[in-house]
């Protein structure tokens, strides 16, 4: 072999080695060739946690066999994604994502919830409302008061009255209580009497404040604090013009009802009952419905929402129209619903926004949101019973049960069990399902 043909032949080899070994070490750094975009990228990486672990986790769109969480998947080529997470006894989940060139990407918010059949805990025979406090719920039939311990899971008798009940007030605390009945107004702190409203007495009204167990009355000649050692109430604001009030922190709010001027708000400093500013420029107000830190959300006229900061002092502005009730998760967060609607409020000094979370075809009658995840129960009028993912592009709804009727519902602290007092095929109870199997604080994998 002549040669000059010798080395023609060792250079093609060379510049061969040359290319092969340059592509062996650009692919092994993850590079790869995407025939959509037509260029060559670094790939990203995938890091999937679920709780609980061990469920099977299917990437649309690429060739990748089924993995076990946690796992963590290399050389994707940039672009979306649809994740299918699956797990034997637990409601499957959807999930899209993005994956950038050279980034990994942490996928550590999926929490499984599991299948379960509402399992009765305790018979129960005609509750007639029920209300939940902290691990507590509070229910009556119209003659007894009881208690619901969820921990753990104990019934127990509150107190009984001696004339149907009308109406029931609790606490934020769960150790007060106060009841109407036909007698008028009666207070008891764990399970004891200690207030009976007099035959010549005016109580309109009983609310307890906002973060303690102090108890507020409306009566005739105004607003009244409920004094425990006296056990008696002594009037704090003279007013004969109240329509509604509300106490929050050390300010008492209230609407007055002014001759000329209309509905007027009203903020009184506690503990004194000293006047501290009259706000009259409100639009056409008719009740207040919940307070937060100083956060007020009133209701106008044909049930349209309102929200005042009554601490930077701003006038009021709409938020939502023909809402039925709100729902604090926390002081700048709440929810508002009405029979078909459902909506999210975010609100700060420096914003305020509104989203749609969902509108349903079947009339709402409550909404339980959760406060540590982005979870939430709603039950509608013909009994079902559905959970929805917060902030899921895709729908993300679920139908944990059916019920015959729901009276309450409440979660633990934990928020991983609901109770629902209602009915199922005529057996009245305390149902409990277990929603998510542990508690645990995510760990990144590597």
């Amino acid at each position: 072999m002549p040669r000059a043909l010798r080395r023609i032949i060792f250079t093609l080899f060379v510049l061969l080695f040359i290319i092969t070994a340059t592509t062996l070490l650009f692919y092994a750094s993850g590079y790869r060739y995407h025939v959509g975009k037509r260029v060559i990228e670094k790939t990203g990486k995938l890091i999937v946690e679920t709780q609980p672990r061990g469920a099977r986790i299917i990437v649309a769109g690429a060739a990748v066999q089924p993995l076990q969480t946690p796992t963590s998947i290399s050389y994707l080529l940039s672009g979306e994604y649809e994740l299918t997470i699956e797990k034997d006894g637990y409601f499957p989940v959807r999930k899209r994502i993005s994956i950038a060139p050279g980034v990994s990407t942490v996928v550590n918010d999926i929490v499984l919830i599991k299948k379960e059949e509402p399992r009765l805990l305790i018979g129960t025979d005609g509750v007639k409302e029920a209300i939940s406090i902290a691990d507590i719920i509070v229910m009556h039939d119209g003659k007894r008061v009881f208690d619901f311990d969820v921990y753990p899971e104990r019934l127990s008798e509150r107190f009984a009255a001696s004339e149907p009940i009308g109406v029931l007030r609790i606490s934020e605390s769960g150790a007060q209580s106060a009841i109407k009945t036909e007698r008028g107004w009666s207070i008891s702190s764990k399970g004891e009497e200690i207030f009976f409203e007099k035959e010549d007495s005016s109580i309109l009204d009983i609310r307890f404040a906002k973060g303690s167990d102090e108890a507020y009355a409306r009566t005739a000649q105004g607003i009244a604090r409920f004094e425990p050692a006296k056990r008696a109430f002594i009037l704090l604001v003279k007013r004969t013009d109240i329509v509604s009030y509300v106490v929050t922190g050390t300010s008492l709010f209230l609407f007055r009802e002014i001759l000329g001027k209309g509905l007027v708000l009203e903020e009184v400093g506690l503990p004194s009952g000293a006047n501290v500013r009259t706000i009259s420029d409100l639009p056409a107000i008719t009740d207040i419905l919940e307070s937060s830190d100083g956060t007020l959300v009133l209701q106008g006229i044909g049930k349209s929402l309102y929200l005042f900061d009554a601490r930077a002092q701003q006038a009021a502005f709409q938020l939502v129209s023909d809402a039925r009730a709100v729902v604090f998760t926390n002081k700048e967060r709440f929810f508002s619903f009405n029979d078909f609607e459902i909506w999210e409020h975010l609100f700060s000094h420096e914003r305020y926004s509104r989203s749609l979370v969902t509108r349903k075809s079947n009339p709402i009658v409550t909404i339980l949101p959760f406060t540590t995840r982005q979870l939430m129960v709603t039950v509608a009028q013909n009994g079902e019973l559905h959970l929805r993912r917060l902030g899921a592009r895709e729908s993300g709804e679920l139908l944990l049960a059916t019920f015959d009727a729901i009276v309450g519902i409440a979660l633990n602290q934990k928020e991983d069990t609901l109770f629902i007092v209602g009915s199922i095929n005529g057996k009245q109870g305390i149902y409990a399902m277990t929603l998510i199997e542990e508690e645990q604080v995510f760990p990144l994998v590597k």
